[in-house]
């Protein structure tokens, strides 16, 4: 969202403060308009020295300190001005500003209310009003402020995109695009509105047309990091590899991305030949992303070079077993262009990285793609034992969520009374693979008719090892995208994974026994009757992709002719 701070105009600053020679105040201005931060705060504290009773020089230093991040100094200056001059609405409103920067929304919409007590017509503190009611979930709240800044001031550019937001986070879409469409219409060459536009076209599964916002973004505003980032997501996720992965890369200029941002006095590997020498391979993101990128590294043992990967914890013993080949260990320090240990390596590449070096197109991924965790057989087995399965029953695992349910999450999920209909389902037993505390989610579906089993005495977040014995003793899995999902591709377990992502024609298939349904949000039980109606030729399926040796065997028996009552019923079982 686009926010403002405000200050006097020259003349008004003129009228209202007369104590500042004009030729002085002209030339603060004027440094503070061409971005001369610095400048601008040397020249504040010469001022004030002959004019301390000037709220204009503290105004104007809050917003400076603002920009550079020293909020709480902001803060002090913005009050001594107010001190000084308590009827100073652009100070109040850039306290406000602080405020929510801070975090402090509910004081932050108090400053916008004394601001307005002071001049109703005040179309800047309204539009930011606006936004710390976004910020709070106070969303028709928030409208209503966008739409009094707009009566106010029609032209207002900024409040009609961050109005369009606010109808996007609605779920009211077309108003969306009327609002942003209307923002560009005042200003062409408003780089943040092409990109919410972008944003609300995905939305609306327009992905051709979204792309083209972003790039009008970009072409605005070249170093728009977060344009450029959308836009790889979109090219990734149609099938646009190679400039989708070139874009990727600005992923460690956002400010809110996960991972650390490690140095090394070690170059990046970009591609060089690799014989004899040393590689770090190193973590980046959650434990999903990690397995996912990580079903690149079988790559590097056919390269004649020594591998070492830094992986999370939870990951490393699994990583060992499934790359023998390599060392594997826990992160080193973020910092690592001193470091002896580090200096050893020739090159060092980020696991999300690997993909472009390895996979050019789709079909790449397709053909060359495997599972890569090993399959842990007889503990496997153990569970399967344990789940007192009957004969010709298949086991299906259940994992509905993750742990994160922010409201821009949780459309993507589902809730475990969803799953309830899979009752039906004939000879099923099911399996929790819900990685966090779920307890009181399983007794309330169980109430419902829909028994699923559980192993208290698994820790499935942080015992991996054995979430992935868990994942692996099930026939079938059906899964959020989530790490669950990423984990049970890795081991070749047949894996029915949802989301309601749209936009996303082209999904790369980084496993090959996984398949992606879709889920409306709306109406979950479009993608449980889904699921069911499939259910004959799910099976079909798995029983060709899975890596299991219990799958294969039944495989093998029924070409050869050889089926046993038990296994015939395996095949009536879902009649």
């Amino acid at each position: 969202m686009n926010t403002k701070e405000t200050l006097p105009l020259t003349k008004r600053s003129k009228r209202i403060q007369p104590s500042l020679p004009q030729a002085q105040r002209e030339w603060l201005l004027s440094l503070f308009s061409n971005g001369q931060i610095r400048e601008t705060l040397n020249a504040i504290v010469a001022l004030t020295k002959d004019y301390p009773e000037e709220s204009l020089l503290y105004n104007i230093s809050g917003i400076c300190h603002r920009r550079l991040g020293q909020l709480n100094v902001a803060i002090k200056d913005f009050e001594q001005a107010l001190k000084i001059r308590p009827n100073f609405a652009q100070a109040h409103n850039n306290l406000g500003l602080t405020h929510h920067d801070l975090g402090h929304l509910n004081t932050a919409i108090n400053c916008y209310d004394k601001a307005h007590a002071i001049n109703p017509d005040y179309a800047i503190a309204h539009n930011n009003l606006g936004m710390t009611r976004h910020a709070l979930g106070q969303l028709n709240h928030a409208v209503k402020s966008y739409e009094k800044a707009l009566a106010i001031k029609p032209d207002y550019a900024e409040a009609q995109s961050n109005l369009g937001l606010t109808h996007h986070n609605l779920d009211q879409f077309d108003a969306a695009v009327k609002c942003h469409k209307k923002a560009l219409a005042i200003n062409p060459d408003y780089a943040q509105a092409y990109y919410n536009l972008g944003i609300t076209l995905t939305e609306l599964n327009q992905p051709d047309t979204a792309v083209k916002n972003y790039e009008k973004a970009l072409a605005i505003k070249p170093n728009y990091v977060k344009a450029k980032l959308n836009l790889s997501t979109l090219q990734l996720n149609n099938g646009f590899l190679s400039e989708g992965f070139k874009n990727y890369e600005v992923r460690w200029l956002c400010d809110d991305f996960p991972s650390r941002r490690r140095k090394f006095s070690i170059p990046r590997w970009a591609g060089e030949p690799l014989t004899g020498k040393n590689i770090l391979i190193w973590e980046e993101q959650g434990i999903g992303d990690e397995v996912m990128f990580s079903s690149i590294i079988p790559e590097f043992e056919k390269l004649n070079c020594n591998v070492s990967i830094e992986c999370s914890a939870k990951l490393v013993a699994i990583l060992h077993r499934s790359f023998p080949w390599a060392k594997v260990r826990e992160p080193g320090d973020l910092n690592c262009e001193e470091s002896v240990i580090y200096s050893q390596f020739d090159y060092q590449i980020p696991m999300g990285s690997l993909a472009p070096m390895f996979r050019k197109t789709l079909d790449d991924f397709s053909t060359q793609q495997k599972p890569f965790i090993p399959r842990f057989k007889e503990a496997e087995q153990r569970i399967r034992n344990e789940s007192n399965l009957h004969e010709g029953q298949l086991l299906i695992g259940l994992s509905w969520r993750s742990s994160n349910q922010s409201n821009r999450r949780s459309v993507h999920y589902l809730t475990a009374e969803d799953l309830v209909p899979l009752k039906t389902i004939k000879n099923a037993v099911f399996l929790g693979i819900q990685y966090d505390h779920c307890l009181p989610e399983l007794e309330r579906v169980r109430e419902l008719g829909l028994p699923i089993r559980y192993f208290k005495n698994i820790d499935q977040k942080n015992d991996l090892a054995s979430a992935c014995t868990l994942i692996g003793a099930c026939d079938l899995v059906v899964s959020a995208s989530t790490s669950v999902f990423q984990m049970s591709g890795a081991l070749g377990v047949p894996t029915i994974m949802f989301d309601a992502f749209k936009s996303r024609k082209k999904r790369i298939p980084w496993h090959p026994t996984v398949r992606h349904f879709p889920l409306n949000s709306n109406e979950p039980s479009l993608l449980i009757n889904n699921i069911i109606n499939q259910m004959p030729e799910l099976i079909a399926w798995a029983n060709g992709v899975t890596t299991s040796e219990r799958q294969m065997i039944r495989a093998n028996a029924v070409e050869s002719g050889r089926l046993t009552k038990r296994k015939r019923s395996l095949n009536r079982r879902f009649q």
